[in-house]
Order: structure tokens, then sequence, then C-alpha cells
């Protein structure tokens, strides 16, 4: 296990084979603590072309080809930045401040199961796939170009979709 801490800012993690070979940092679990004021996770994935997929919790991010989680706690919002080979995502929760997904340009499944704090999911180009069983906060959907659907099981706070000038349902 590998422990990172931050007093206050930004912090930004890689990982994915793509990005200069950070999936061997990501051999085992990775807990990231942030300290006080205003804090900001970014993990970026966008480097890489392959097709991977995983889960968000509140406090983690798990598969996407990692050895191990990353953990995180203290931070006001997460910005989470996918590869353009297509990408499948279960949102089974989001920390209380801002979550901000953004995918590549392949074609993308996503399932939005909870949420506790605004999130913004931009699905990119490609034929893509989002499906909201559960929103407790504010949802910013946005599809690319391609055939997309979105399917809304529940809708529990605002929510808002822009959708890309391909075929959408």
């Amino acid at each position: 296990s590998a422990i990172q801490s931050a007093t206050s800012g930004r912090a930004r993690g890689c990982f994915g084979a793509a990005n200069g070979g950070a999936s061997g940092l990501m051999g085992s679990r990775l807990m990231l603590g942030a300290g006080s004021g205003s804090n900001s996770l970014v993990l970026d994935d966008s480097g890489s072309a392959t097709a991977t997929g995983g889960a968000l919790i509140a406090t983690s991010l798990s598969g996407f080809g990692m050895g191990g989680p990353i953990s995180f706690g203290g931070v006001d919002a997460v910005d989470l930045l996918l590869c353009s080979g297509g990408n499948t995502l279960t949102i089974a929760g989001t920390i209380s401040g801002s979550t901000k997904i953004t995918s590549g340009g392949g074609s993308d499944t996503f399932a939005v199961e909870s949420t506790s704090g605004a999130l913004s999911l931009s699905t990119g180009e490609g034929n893509d796939t989002v499906t909201v069983v559960s929103n407790d906060a504010s949802l910013n959907l946005t599809s690319g170009g391609g055939d997309n659907t979105i399917v809304v099981d529940s809708i529990g706070a605002a929510a808002t979709s822009n959708t890309g000038d391909g075929g959408n349902t």
C-alpha cells in the first residue's frame, strides 16, 4: 500500500499504461488524504486508447486495470478523465462535493446508481449508453456525436441532458 497526503490544493494522479507507465505505480492499493482548505483530485487515464472498466464510490476508484483501488478522503472535487478506447463505469456513489467525469471517443457505458454531490458526466464521441438509477444531487449529462441512449429509472434531484449530433434516445 502507498499512502499520499496533501496539505491543500490540487492532487493529480495518472493511471493506465499509456500514461508514462503509471500502471506500474498502481500495482497495489493507493490511499490519498487531503488536508484542510479547498482540495481537488484529478485522476487521469486520458492518454490511453484501451477499453477499460471500473467503479467509483464516494471514497475510491477501482478497476481500470489497476492492481488495487485508489482510495481518497477530504477532497471537495474529483475530476476523472477516462480513455478514448471505450469505458464502462459504475458510479455507485460520489463525494459530497462535485464530481466531473469526462470520457474519450469510444463507445461508453455508464450506470449512475447513486450521487451525494453534483455530478457532471460527459461521454464524448461514440455510441454511448447512460443509465440513471438514482441521483440525490444535481446531474448534468452531456453526450457527444454517435448513437446515444439515456435511460432514466429515477430522478431525485435536478437533472439536465445535453445531447450531441448523433441519433439519441
